[in-house]
């Protein structure tokens, strides 16, 4: 006797069989016991990226230099005050299309103020070698029209080196070394045996120094604030200083 098989009646889709074969779907929201249980099956990813975080952190803050940025300010009233005397008389009209703050910083940032400041701080003299830099420099002076000349530095425990093509200099450190074209002491021991100096052109330097000034009217003031960043917290400090006092001297004598 052949056997007899009932008729397969396929479900519509999205419709759950009545013995219970589909789970009921599950919200959006995620309980905090789920987010519990994943970090705990998963720990060890979890400590490991941590760990890579914080030892990347750690790499980044090691290498990368710290800078030191310098602030000094410059108002319009006082500088008219310099100029003039205790006795302040009119000043002519300027056009209504004239702010005298812009014009003001104009002048900070002008050649010849920036250029003075080189020469006062002996930009010019910059160092080759990166484990020296030219903060362990003092009583720099460099003459104006000396460029590309290359200096080699030989540190002792009791003395200072320098040489430069047939000439010769010796000192103590914190006393001047003089080459002619070039002075400068050397404040401590350094933690290299020798380094190397050179002497970049006063429009090199000059440019340089104007590329890190940021001269900026605050707005709604009468006042101008003359930045400089460096990594070097006392360069940066001498700069904006210098800068000021520079502009408000030859502002007097013209």
């Amino acid at each position: 006797m052949p056997e007899y098989y009932p008729p397969v009646r396929q479900l519509p889709p999205g419709i759950p069989s009545s013995d219970g074969g589909f789970e009921r779907p599950a919200g959006d929201s995620v309980s905090l016991g789920q987010i519990f249980g994943v970090l705990r099956r998963r720990y060890k990813l979890v400590l490991l990226l941590t760990l890579v975080g914080l030892a990347a952190g750690g790499y980044l803050a090691v290498k990368t230099p710290a800078t030191y940025r310098a602030i000094a300010t410059i108002r319009l009233a006082g500088e008219r005050r310099a100029l003039t005397g205790e006795i302040e008389t009119p000043a002519p009209e300027l056009p209504r299309t004239a702010d005298p703050l812009l014009s003001l910083a104009q002048l900070v940032r002008s050649y010849s103020v920036i250029g003075a400041v080189v020469d006062s701080l002996g930009l010019q003299l910059t160092s080759l070698t990166p484990e020296f830099g030219t903060a362990r420099l003092d009583q720099v002076w460099v003459n104006p029209a000396a460029s590309g000349d290359t200096i080699q530095v030989t540190f002792y425990q009791n003395g200072v080196k320098a040489r430069v093509a047939n000439r010769e200099t010796r000192a103590r450190y914190g006393e001047r070394l003089d080459l002619g074209f070039v002075r400068f002491a050397v404040t401590s021991v350094p933690d290299v045996p020798s380094a190397t100096l050179y002497v970049v052109p006063r429009e090199i330097a000059s440019d340089q120094l104007m590329g890190g000034l940021v001269v900026a009217p605050r707005a709604g003031t009468d006042v101008i604030d003359v930045i400089y960043t460096s990594g070097n917290p006392r360069r940066a400090q001498r700069v904006v200083n210098t800068t000021v006092s520079t502009f408000k001297q030859l502002s007097i004598l013209n």
